[in-house]
């Protein structure tokens, strides 16, 4: 695969729904951060990035959110009910401010270094005004071996020679610069994904310049003519 194909993106890990209660209780930081995001935004719509087999639609859905939908380049929905669309891997196939929200859940790390901003900036395009990132953000030597073994897992899986990196919370932060946005930065707990996979994480939530907002502009009032 070469670095300007597109690369899959997709979530084929439950990362929420493990019926185990040690399990659920470990991940319950993921999902109360969650909640809180939802209950001061209330967003109506949300869109799913590399949405994979659609554990976070579920979630969405299970919060109440009227409008989900996932976007991915290949198609592996568990719920076909789900609404969806393919994308390039590069461009989103919507217009500009079309969702309340825009996720990318443990996403990022499956697009290319060079690529990585474009996207954001794309994820940003389709929002009205705030993007959420969940992401592996190694902080020790381990976390750093295992993500490199899984990034070399995952190229030669697609056969790609591109550089796939896990940032640091710093790096991301640093590659949000510029953009115009608020990051607010939430640590999570190591095992919010997996008991058995105890890496550092970090919830992103980018919050858009009123400067990247519209403001509508006002339908000016007729001035009557005078008789």
């Amino acid at each position: 695969m070469t670095v300007g194909e597109a690369v899959p993106t997709g979530n084929t890990f439950d990362k929420y729904g493990s019926t185990n209660p040690v399990v659920r209780r470990l991940m319950s930081g993921f999902r109360g951060t969650l909640d809180e995001l939802f209950s001061r935004a209330a967003p109506a719509s949300v869109l799913d990035v590399g949405c994979g087999e659609g554990y976070v639609l579920d979630e969405l859905v299970e919060r109440g959110v009227r409008d989900v939908q996932g976007v991915d380049i290949v198609d592996i929905r568990r719920n076909k009910e789900h609404r969806f669309r393919f994308y390039d891997g590069v461009l989103l196939p919507f217009a500009d401010r079309t969702f309340d929200l825009v996720v990318l859940s443990f996403v990022l790390h499956h697009v290319p270094n060079e690529r990585k901003r474009g996207l954001i900036e794309e994820a940003l395009r389709v929002s009205r005004a705030k993007v959420v990132i969940v992401e592996d953000t190694p902080s020790t030597g381990f976390d750093r071996l295992m993500n490199w073994r899984h990034g070399q897992s995952y190229r030669r899986k697609i056969k790609s020679t591109a550089a796939f990196g896990f940032l640091t919370s710093g790096e991301w932060r640093w590659l949000f610069q510029g953009m115009g946005v608020d990051a607010e930065t939430r640590p999570l707990s190591r095992f919010c994904r997996s008991i058995l996979q105890p890496f550092a994480r970090t919830m992103f939530i980018l919050r858009k310049a009123r400067a990247l907002i519209p403001t509508p502009t006002p339908t000016p009032t007729p001035t009557p003519n005078p008789t």
